[in-house]
């Protein structure tokens, strides 16, 4: 860090220029002060305000209220109704000073957001990784390359990206023509098949399918959860599924001291799923085991092939013995979840003081973790019809003793849907039995009338 201060000053006293007669010794004729053109002196950077900008902050106020702590101002980059999907109208997460609008002139916004001496830009949702990208290479700040900026954000251009280095990934198509990805699977001839949207950043489960009929149904619905820009249709994946164990990896980058990538892998979760597919549970994974030390190498070699050098980068994984890890899916933005939130913050990590402290320092922040054995599972709460949540026995679930954090949706009272997750709760122990026998009493006392309660 003592270099870039040392740099930072040597860039704002540069070597001081000597006038013209004190080094040709020759007379010069006095100028008119007032009728010179006047430039503004510079500002020391660390005297210039600091200012930072969250690009389409639709998602959680988290980065707002990380840069409102440390004592910075934030502006938010809103979207114009041309860049945003057909109908939509997102509401703004997090308090802000001010709010420029982008429609599609970059120039503009940067001419902006200089006006403002923004020194930090970080993306406030999925829909804003691209775009803040852009804006900090045009305002020269901490951020990736805009170039492969597709590479981090549609699962075409990941496969392409990893296949070009060697790294295992999974066969797939990319179109939005169902006609071509039936005949691509006719191609393929493979007995599974997994439909899912190309965006990473949209948070649609993929469908299993194995028939042409199948094919059809889960591409319809999956399109159908889609949102539409422009009338134009919905770019998808049709991939071969792999059926492996999943897991989530997450990590973090900044420059070192020479200006090359750093990464560090922060955790990484061990998911499991009920036989209808539905995730049921994540478990974090021991720092000493094989595994994780697998997965860890294999995540370094995904952030070199998607070029990523600053900020959060969140894997999902499928693990083949006969192939190893196979990247499913990576975006370039945190999760967002109160029991994500939970989870990490008891690892020594936080996704937005992560994000704020690569986009305002360019350096990855390495977590803290407490000393001694920590075991953390988040539980997903899983209904098998529609009801409502029954007072007592949801407060039997949440004082159980290695309960840390229930999500504020999980109230007396409050409706559920059939095979839709009302909320998670986070289990925290030092003993992985304690946990194991409190998850056994969750799933009991769902079979025995959770969802049962009264209405009124």
């Amino acid at each position: 860090m003592s270099g870039a201060i040392v740099g930072r000053f040597q860039a704002i006293y540069p070597p001081f220029n000597w006038p013209l007669a004190a080094r040709t010794g020759r007379r010069t004729r006095p100028t008119d002060v007032s009728a010179a053109p006047q430039t503004a002196t510079p500002v020391p950077s660390y005297l210039a305000p600091r200012v930072a900008a969250v690009v389409a902050p639709y998602t959680d106020e988290g980065h707002a209220r990380e840069f409102a702590r440390l004592g910075w101002q934030q502006i938010a980059v809103l979207l114009g109704p041309g860049l945003l999907p057909a109908g939509a109208a997102p509401e703004v997460h997090g308090e802000f000073a001010r709010t420029v609008l982008h429609d599609g002139g970059l120039r503009r916004t940067v001419r902006q957001l200089r006006m403002h001496q923004v020194r930090a830009v970080v993306a406030g949702s999925p829909m804003g990784v691209a775009l803040a990208e852009r804006l900090a290479r045009e305002l020269e700040l901490p951020g990736n390359d805009p170039a492969s900026t597709p590479a981090r954000c549609d699962l075409g251009a990941q496969t392409k990206a990893l296949a070009e280095h060697g790294i295992t990934a999974p066969r797939m198509l990319h179109t939005t023509s169902l006609t071509e990805a039936q005949e691509w699977t006719r191609f393929c001839a493979l007995p599974t098949y997994e439909v899912a949207p190309a965006d990473t950043g949209v948070e649609v489960r993929a469908r299993v399918c194995r028939t042409a009929q199948e094919i059809a149904e889960a591409w319809q619905s999956v399109s159908g959860a889609l949102p539409r820009r422009g009338g134009r249709r919905p770019a998808l994946v049709i991939r071969e599924y792999l059926p492996g164990r999943r897991y989530v990896v997450h990590s973090l980058s900044g420059r070192g001291e020479d200006g090359t990538p750093e990464h560090t892998v922060t955790d990484a979760w061990a998911q499991s799923f009920t036989a209808t597919g539905e995730l049921d549970r994540m478990d974090l994974m021991s720092r000493h085991g094989l595994l994780p030390r697998v997965l860890s190498l294999y995540v370094l070699q995904v952030l070199g092939a998607l070029e990523v050098s600053t900020g959060p980068l969140r894997c999902e994984i499928a693990y083949l013995p006969e192939r190893g890890p196979v990247l499913l899916n990576a975006r370039a933005f945190p999760e967002i979840s109160a029991a994500g939130h939970c989870a990490r913050t008891a690892l020594g990590s936080d996704a937005f003081r992560d994000a704020a402290h690569a986009a305002i320092f360019d350096r990855s922040r390495r977590p803290v973790r407490s000393p001694g054995p920590l075991h953390l599972t988040r539980i997903r709460l899983l209904p098998t019809a529609d009801g409502v949540l029954d007072r007592w026995l949801l407060r039997t679930i949440t004082t159980l003793p290695t309960v840390t954090h229930a999500d504020s949706t999980l109230m007396a009272r409050a409706e559920v849907r059939s095979g839709v997750c009302p909320g998670e709760i986070v289990l925290r122990s030092s003993d992985e039995g304690a946990i194991e026998a409190d998850f056994r009493v969750i799933r009991a006392v769902e079979r025995l009338g959770l969802y049962e309660g009264a209405r009124s």
